[in-house]
């Protein structure tokens, strides 16, 4: 059973939902998050088809769906209210039969300003979904799996290690720690902002140059492992907003200030990278990972994203793939945070990390 079949017929199926809703200038975009999926049946068998001859499989998924809606200031309201109308006032009878069996609003988010007078809002809704697998004329076989980063693409299962806002008490979650390369503009300076309700670091921490080079190290954010586990395998996102143009990314499979990966976008430049830190020598990754492009808009806000499978990673802004790469030089659990060089204007609004079972 696939769920990149699963999660791809429930976006369809939300997305019909809002057919006729938002305006030309509006945005609608949806993000699925499996929080726990269950095999029912035996082995996800649940029955057999006649024609085509075969097995009808299922898979029931606990699914976090976040909507975003982008308008012009004076109609986001109007926007969030017609898309929650939209989703709240289908028929209990229509969203069972396509496969919706519990629906309710989890969460809504503050409202983000974004450039050219727009703003925009995130809808959280959590439901129950089940995807029937029906037999085909022709069966195929798909021999490479992509990393998406809102879904486990071995098939397993998954576990949201911690989901949240950033508060005033951000401490008793997160360590910082400054990398002692990063000489330039230290110490950092973490600090909550009541104004903007997010984790705001105003320090122009950097080690190396503004160019893409593999040398990159500033401040890191790292979960307490007591809060989070080191993970391998996991999936990790975080809301953003940079008013300065520098660097902006995540630490992870770190063991030591000596031993991480990292990742970095950079507007000033034009790139999104991994990279690693072996043995206190920073380098790129064995293979890929770096891209030549504008990652990101500065003052707007954006969900960054990073899956980590294997020797496999990927990272993506706002649900759009911005580089692959693969490396071996890490294979053990580590730590994940979030990283800045050089950027001293940037806010941080909540942060999820999934870790991915029997990938």
């Amino acid at each position: 059973m696939s769920m990149a079949l699963a999660l791809s017929a429930l976006n369809n199926t939300f997305q019909q939902y809002f057919t006729g809703v938002s305006a030309v200038d509006q945005i609608i975009d949806v993000s699925l998050l499996p929080k726990k999926t269950i095999s029912p049946g035996i082995g996800a068998y649940i029955g057999s088809h006649d024609d085509p001859v075969g097995e009808i499989t299922a898979l029931r998924m606990d699914t976090l769906a976040s909507v975003r809606v982008e308008a012009g200031n004076a109609d986001i309201s109007s926007l969030v209210e017609g898309v929650t109308a939209a989703i709240m006032g289908v028929e209990r009878a229509e969203l069972q039969n396509d496969g919706i069996y519990r629906l309710k609003i989890d969460e809504l988010e503050p409202v983000q300003e974004n450039a050219g007078n727009r703003s925009s809002r995130v809808i959280n809704f959590s439901l129950l979904y089940e995807y029937l697998s029906l037999p085909t004329e022709s069966e195929f076989q798909i021999s490479d799996v992509l990393l998406d980063m809102d879904l486990n693409a071995a098939n397993g299962d998954s576990e949201v290690l911690i989901n949240t806002d950033f508060s005033a008490d951000w401490e008793d979650n997160f360590d910082v720690i400054d990398d002692p390369d990063a000489l330039q503009g230290s110490p950092s300076n973490w600090q909550f902002d009541i104004t903007e309700n997010a984790l705001h670091q105003t320090s122009n921490i950097r080690g190396g140059g503004f160019t893409l080079t593999a040398r990159k190290s500033g401040t890191y954010l790292l979960l307490k492992p007591e809060i989070a586990d080191p993970v391998q395998d996991f999936l990790i996102d975080v809301d953003f907003k940079s008013l300065d143009n520098d660097g902006v990314g995540y630490i992870f499979r770190y063991q030591d200030i000596d031993n991480f990966y990292y990742c970095l976008l950079s507007l000033r430049n034009n790139y999104a990278m991994f990279g690693k830190k072996i043995n206190g020598n920073f380098n790129f990754l064995d293979d890929g990972g770096q891209a030549n492009l504008s990652p990101y808009e500065q003052g707007n806000t954006h969900r960054l994203k990073l899956i980590a499978l294997g020797t496999k990673f990927q990272v993506q802004i706002d649900d759009n793939v911005l580089v692959n790469g693969s490396d071996e030089s890490i294979r053990d659990s580590g730590r994940v945070g979030l990283m800045c060089h050089a950027n001293n204007d940037i806010f941080f609004y909540r942060l999820q990390l999934l870790k991915l079972l029997n990938a």
